[in-house]
């Protein structure tokens, strides 16, 4: 029983999703692997922010009537789609790798059946290990379990605030200025539960990186990459160690915030190539939800800026991000001596530089968290370089220039530099844009290998 409403809890929100995608545009329906992928977020989004308004109206939770409620959001596109029977036909696998050569077709269904393998191998993982993770029994699940018992949310305060504030009605917990959304998703398997069961509580982070796997690859076949391409590109980042760290070591908000921020980018770019207005509205949904994961979500928001204007006027926005960079660096080196605060990190003048960046040498190229991943990123783009700048690409080289250099701001030059040289949460930062670098990769090798220039191009 237990199994019966967790795939069911899973799957409502999740099929709810799909059906908006897939029914809903007017036009030619999203293919069903970036429906079903998306579909799992947009739908996880729909139930936190349904669980919110619920809390929010005084109504205790109850896990059928919100459960009725996302039913009835889900069928409601299904009804009113114009062309039922295209958005319900099924895609026709042997005509997508009709052209495969024979070794690549074989190739190909092993790498998809070795990812599939592994998730499942994650999944018992996670079924059966209690919550485990520093942060996320300590940070996160606190807030989880209160909610659960109450049937509601309830404020989590800092502790000088909560120590004189009446205890059954305020919380607190080391970082009570966390977002909702994940602890939200806890609950809603516990609901299902009827029970609090710190272990499969934590169904959804399969599910996310199971729809991670479904978005990208969809959205890689819909740049035009091949099939063969897009199966090898998406057992690359379905196989990275800290992605499968993530789903089985669950309740971190890493694992989602790296896959909407990822897919709010892939979906941006179709968007910025093609104009299709179903992508836009997918990016722009997802990249405003990203703040509702975790407080650097903000930031991860704003590399869309430099993103689009790169688009918009590529001279001019390469040539005045160039210089803001370099003036922004230039401005750290004096306020760094103020102790300044930017979300709870202090920037500091005391980090190790070298230690710093002997650590991030460790992390990425020496240890196994990353395989070869960070060995093919500088290896596509130097494989690549003239195409750096092309077309929409010039946009994803801007939004992955925005990501290194807050990276290195956070790192060397504020407090966050100690975690990067004891290990704790170098890799946790970095993860957010890994999604992102696969598909610049997979770009990358399709621009240098098979695709004409874009019109639009910045020399």
């Amino acid at each position: 029983m237990d199994a019966i409403l967790l795939a069911f809890s899973v799957a409502l929100p999740w099929a709810a999703g799909t059906a908006w995608l897939r029914f809903l545009p007017r036009g030619a329906p999203l293919p069903w692997t970036i429906a079903i992928g998306y579909g799992h977020f947009v739908g996880l989004l729909a139930l936190t922010l349904l669980m919110r308004a619920w809390s929010l109206a005084g109504v205790k939770w109850n896990f059928w009537a919100i459960a009725a409620v996302l039913a009835f959001l889900g069928l409601v596109p299904v009804w009113r789609c114009r062309s039922r029977r295209a958005a319900l036909a099924v895609p026709d696998l042997r005509a997508d790798w009709a052209g495969l050569p024979r070794w690549k077709a074989i190739l190909a269904a092993v790498l998809l059946a070795a990812v599939a393998v592994r998730f499942a191998g994650l999944l018992a993982e996670l079924l059966w290990r209690p919550l485990f993770a520093w942060d996320a029994w300590m940070q996160w699940a606190t807030k989880a379990r209160v909610w659960f018992e109450l049937g509601h949310m309830a404020p989590f305060v800092p502790l000088a605030e909560w120590v004189g504030a009446d205890p059954a009605k305020v919380f607190t917990d080391p970082a009570p200025s966390y977002p909702a959304t994940v602890p939200l998703l806890q609950v809603w398997s516990a609901l299902a539960l009827g029970r609090w069961d710190d272990a499969l509580m934590n169904v959804p982070w399969f599910a996310c990186g199971v729809a991670l796997g479904f978005a990208f690859h969809g959205q890689v076949r819909a740049w035009g990459a091949s099939a063969f391409l897009a199966v090898v590109a998406t057992y690359v980042l379905m196989t990275v160690p800290f992605v499968n760290i993530h789903v089985a070591l669950a309740g971190y908000a890493e694992l989602h915030m790296a896959a909407m921020y990822g897919l709010a980018a892939m979906a941006f770019f179709l968007w910025a190539r093609d104009r299709d207005a179903r992508q836009g509205w997918l990016a722009l949904l997802l990249a405003l939800s990203l703040p509702l994961l975790k407080k650097p979500g903000i930031f991860w928001l704003a590399s869309f800026v430099p993103a689009y204007l790169v688009l918009l006027r590529p001279r001019a926005a390469v040539i005045g991000f160039g210089v803001a960079s370099i003036a922004g660096l230039v401005a750290l080196f004096f306020l760094r001596e103020t102790g300044l605060r930017v979300f709870n990190y202090a920037l500091t003048a005391d980090s190790d530089t070298a230690e710093i960046t002997k650590a991030l040498a460790q992390n990425l190229f020496q240890m196994g968290n990353w395989n070869l991943f960070f060995w093919l990123v500088p290896a596509m783009a130097l494989a690549a370089w003239r195409k750096l700048l092309d077309g929409p690409i010039a946009g994803m080289t801007a939004m992955v220039g925005f990501g290194v250099y807050f990276l290195a701001v956070v790192f060397y030059f504020s407090i966050a530099g100690e975690w990067v040289s004891d290990f704790s949460t170098v890799n946790r930062a970095i993860f957010h844009m890994v999604p992102l670098l696969a598909f610049w990769m997979v770009v990358l090798v399709e621009r240098r290998f098979h695709a004409p220039p874009d019109p639009i191009k910045l020399v």
